[in-house]
């Protein structure tokens, strides 16, 4: 087998192309919570640092979840000093989240199943050290065979060097190589630039793109995808 896919992971494999920014941040608004963009996005990129300092010791995908939705409100409203109240409402927003997850994470593997015997399947993503180990708790495991996670690989997206890894121990060819993302900046255009063919998951943005050069397709579905490659 000399062909392969590789998946980006976190608003691909367990959003269907919605970014996590925005997966949170319509969540939280429909609970009522009151607080400015500009605060949004300051918590969300603080929080994103800090899980990087605590994420590599959390095994499973829905704590990992919980301790970056707690370290949201954390940001998000620095003067509130109850923490039990925090920690209440990144719950009951986890316990919202989930099911759609759960169901992404299911159809993912479904699509894992449709390709396995024709493409060797990899992950490439910006994640905290802990990525093999959530893939093993989602049951992601059985199916992938290589899992590049930036933290451990000392290197991140959109550095096209991240996805030369995954493509050397797949012991592929980007001309052979299909590479499937969310993030057009990220995932397709370091992609291109190595001769992967691309697949654009364009659904909810944290950064619109008005440029398509670098995808070969663009879906709006994840499933949408088998059409190019089966």
């Amino acid at each position: 087998m000399n062909k392969a896919v590789i998946f980006d992971f976190g608003g691909t494999l367990d959003t269907n192309g919605v970014h996590w920014s925005v997966k949170f941040l319509e969540t939280y608004k429909s609970f009522g919570l009151e607080f400015t963009p500009e605060r949004y996005n300051y918590a969300y990129v603080k929080a994103d640092e800090e899980l990087k300092r605590k994420a590599k010791s959390i095994n499973r995908y829905m704590d990992l979840l919980l301790e970056q939705s707690c370290l949201h409100f954390k940001y998000i409203f620095a003067e509130e000093s109850d923490e039990i109240k925090l920690k209440k409402l990144a719950g009951e927003s986890i316990d919202k989240i989930m099911p759609d997850v759960d169901n992404c994470l299911g159809e993912s593997k479904k699509i894992f199943e449709a390709l396995k015997k024709n493409y060797k399947l990899g992950i490439v993503s910006n994640f905290y050290g802990n990525l093999e180990r959530i893939c093993e708790d989602i049951g992601f495991t059985d199916y992938v065979s290589v899992m590049v996670d930036s933290e451990t690989a000392g290197i991140e997206k959109p550095h096209p060097g991240i996805f030369s890894l995954a493509l050397q121990n797949l012991r592929v060819k980007p001309e052979d190589t299909f590479v499937v993302g969310d993030s057009y900046e990220r995932d397709i255009v370091p992609a291109k630039i190595l001769g992967c063919k691309t697949i654009w998951l364009k659904n909810k943005s944290f950064k619109e793109s008005d440029n398509t050069d670098s995808a070969d397709y663009i879906v709006s579905n994840l499933a949408d995808i088998l059409r190019y490659l089966t």
